[in-house]
């Protein structure tokens, strides 16, 4: 019985061996690479399915709560009465991305969390979109790169987790820069032009300012196929496409005239966008914007903005052979980026989510150069293993260095929180804000004896937001730029979502308390009283109209007037 055990022993030890060396053999003949690429041929669906989770729930985790700027509430106003005339939303108005959100609003009757869905909609569809134009211009080594620096870009997090529309300009220019690239590598590609034509003009309809800034591109592409018939039937096309969503928000703002006068107040008024610009500022505003952009670009890219330096550095390096550059390609990534940034350059840039824009063509060229730069390295050191394998090691594990540092950068914690800077910390901060302000304002004053009044408009802090989430509170600000005024008026009164233009802002004998938003009116220390908000928020100011002088003191402010007292002007 004891032999018969061993024997069978030795038996099974023996083909367990020549099993082992059977495969053995047959893995040695698999080589690494193209296992990776048949691997990832198969599977791009897969992978991209798998992403496409990771961000819907990246995104949905830590969302915004509360609309996070002055654009999201205008936004939300819009959802429930569009009137651009009455900045609902604010001009050329957006037709197409409020109608969007407006289907989510009607199913949840919740304005930020509708406008949240769209935002992380439209992240899923714009790193789809940049997966497919990267990989159809330089390979998939280069798309997987690129989605992977876009997914997890703080940037890009960011602006789908709230209430705000630049994840449309991401898909839609990465989306018609498909078909744009197609048209301009076939010129005999007629529908791949016709196509990006209208996604151009339903682009439009989400953020308007993507036709301006891709119409340079656009127009080179039609220059490219030499046909006045084309060039007919594509503006055609993009005029068609653009009055189908333009014509139907100028009806809902009362017409032409109503739609005209906002619009123009934004881009002709006296404190329109020409105040904002470099012709109006001077060289010193350029410096500002620069910075900014540069800014936001390498909280953007991290550890890959310091890899594309050094590839572009090493261009300047002697080399055996030719560097060889593709022309289609450079103009085709420079009339997509450059006019963009001259705009941002010398017009206005103010918002970090205005370069979603040029993002996806952006973080496929900063993919290229990552690539590039490993391909340059392995090729210096002359590996005598595969360099294909050791190529493809390496950008894996750069792949997964960059994204690490990305998700760091954007989730960690700060002790002093910039709310311009698009990290996570900041919608935390934001959502803890509104969060304690609101039920402390409704559970200290009374709506029928308190007003709100702020003295200049802030970004996360602001007379929209007031004005949606207390509707049932008087709110005054200064008129701000870009408000259609011929009369002068000074303040803007918000009430039951409506406001309207005023010359004062006025103190009733029924009122018993004025909020004070940012305090800039100079007034003498402990004037006013402090509310205090706890969670770290801080306190809000307030005056107390009950305590003898307040009211007198108030009635000395420029442009306010307290009923029963003569109004002080400047002269006296």
């Amino acid at each position: 019985m004891k032999k018969r055990t061993a024997k069978s022993k030795k038996v099974l030890v023996s083909k367990t061996k020549r099993g082992f060396a059977i495969w053995l053999t047959r893995f040695k003949k698999i080589k690494p690479q193209s296992l990776f690429d048949s691997v990832m041929a198969r599977s791009d669906n897969y992978w991209l399915g798998v992403m496409a989770l990771g961000v819907i729930i990246s995104r949905w985790i830590g969302k915004s709560e509360y609309l996070f700027s002055t654009d999201s509430a205008l936004y939300a106003l819009a959802l429930d009465h569009y009137d651009i005339s009455m900045h609902q939303p604010h001009p050329p108005g957006y037709a197409l991305y409020i109608l969007f959100a407006k289907g989510f609003y009607l199913l949840i009757q919740d304005a930020n969390l509708a406008l949240v869905i769209v935002s992380i909609i439209f992240s899923v569809l714009a790193f789809y979109a940049v997966f497919y134009l990267a990989k159809l211009i330089y390979g998939r080594k280069v798309a997987w790169l690129s989605t992977i620096m876009l997914i997890t870009g703080p940037l890009f997090w960011f602006y789908g987790q709230v209430a705000l529309n630049y994840a449309c300009d991401a898909f839609f220019s990465a989306w018609a820069g498909i078909y744009l690239y197609r048209a301009a590598t076939d010129t005999k590609n007629y529908k791949a032009l016709l196509w990006a034509s209208l996604i151009l003009a339903i682009g439009g309809g989400f953020r308007p300012t993507l036709i301006i800034f891709m119409v340079p591109l656009w127009l080179w592409t039609i220059w490219r196929q030499r046909s006045w018939r084309g060039l007919l039937i594509n503006i055609s096309i993009m005029l068609g496409g653009t009055l189908a969503w333009l014509f139907p928000a100028m009806w809902l703002s009362g017409g032409l005239l109503e739609f005209w006068q906002a619009l123009s107040s934004i881009l002709l008024g006296k404190a329109g966008l020409y105040s904002f610009t470099v012709f109006d500022q001077g060289l010193a505003k350029l410096a500002w914007y620069a910075k900014l952009i540069w800014n936001n670009l390498l909280l953007n890219f991290g550890l890959a903005t310091f890899v594309t330096i050094t590839y572009l550095a090493s261009w300047l390096a002697p080399r055996a052979g030719e560097r060889k550059l593709n022309l289609l390609n450079l103009w085709f990534w420079c009339l997509w980026v450059i006019p963009a940034m001259l705009f941002y350059l010398l017009i206005v840039f103010t918002i970090p989510g205005y370069l979603l824009v040029v993002l996806p063509a952006l973080t496929i060229l900063v993919a290229v150069a990552t690539i590039g730069l490993i391909e340059s390295l392995v090729a210096a050191y002359h590996v005598k293993t595969s360099q294909s394998l050791l190529i493809t090691s390496l950008i894996t594990v750069l792949a997964i260095s960059i994204a690490g540092f990305n998700i760091f950068t954007y989730v960690k914690p700060s002790a002093t929180v910039a709310m311009q800077k698009s990290t996570y910390p900041v919608i935390e901060v934001n959502n803890r804000l509104w969060r304690n302000v609101i039920p402390a304002i409704r559970n200290k004053f009374n709506p029928q004896s308190s007003l709100i009044a702020l003295e200049s408009p802030f970004l996360n802090w602001g007379f929209p937001q007031f004005e949606y989430y207390l509707p049932e509170y008087p709110v005054y600000i200064h008129t701000t730029w870009g408000v259609y005024n011929p009369d002068n008026k000074k303040w803007m009164l918000a009430y039951r979502h409506q406001w309207s233009l005023v010359d004062w802002l006025e103190i009733l004998p029924t009122d018993e308390s004025m909020i004070i938003i940012r305090n800039k009116w100079n007034i003498p220390t402990g004037a006013y009283s402090k509310l205090a908000l706890g969670d770290g928020v801080g306190y809000l100011a307030y005056y107390d109209l009950g305590v003898p002088g307040i009211r007198e003191l108030l009635n000395g402010i420029t442009d306010v007037k307290v009923k029963g007292l003569a109004p002080i002007t400047k002269e006296e």
